[in-house]
């Protein structure tokens, strides 16, 4: 059984008597609005939320505390050997959902920045990925950009 010490570690409200607390996490994916599936590969599980979730709640509540998100923008495709985007228009069908687009503020990654938001969301894609992120994000909705 385990202890309440033990419980506490993953509390967000254990974690705010920590002032300037940096939470640091990384994720498997990540959507342009911020979403991160950092359990799966769409609905193939592949590791378990840990302390993601508690850190990165505990970070915020924090007196000036800050929880980042560090990824890099590719990886290689196990099957294929191909170079895909880690930071996507959309996540993967059937993806979890580890930290909500409310969740994350700040995500460490080198590209440029743009001016606008579909400018800065198309930057953080790979170059090598854009055209299949373009062909994964599909039409646009008559209402998009206005």
């Amino acid at each position: 059984m385990m202890g309440d010490a033990y419980l506490k570690l993953f509390d967000a409200g254990a974690l705010d008597n920590n002032n300037k607390l940096i939470s640091t996490n990384t994720t498997l994916e990540i959507d342009i609005t911020g979403q991160c599936a950092s359990e799966s590969f769409g609905p193939i599980q592949y590791t378990a939320t840990g302390g993601q979730v508690g850190f990165t709640r505990g970070a915020w509540i924090s007196k000036g505390g800050k929880s980042l998100m560090l990824t890099s923008s590719t990886t290689k495709d196990k099957d294929s050997g191909e170079t895909v985007s880690k930071i996507v228009p959309r996540l993967r069908p059937g993806a979890v959902v580890t930290l909500t687009r409310t969740d994350v503020i700040y995500v460490s990654h080198s590209a440029h920045l743009g001016d606008d938001f579909s400018e800065l969301s198309r930057a953080l894609i790979s170059p090598g990925c854009r055209q299949k992120a373009a062909r994964r994000e599909g039409p646009r909705p008559a209402s998009a950009g206005r």
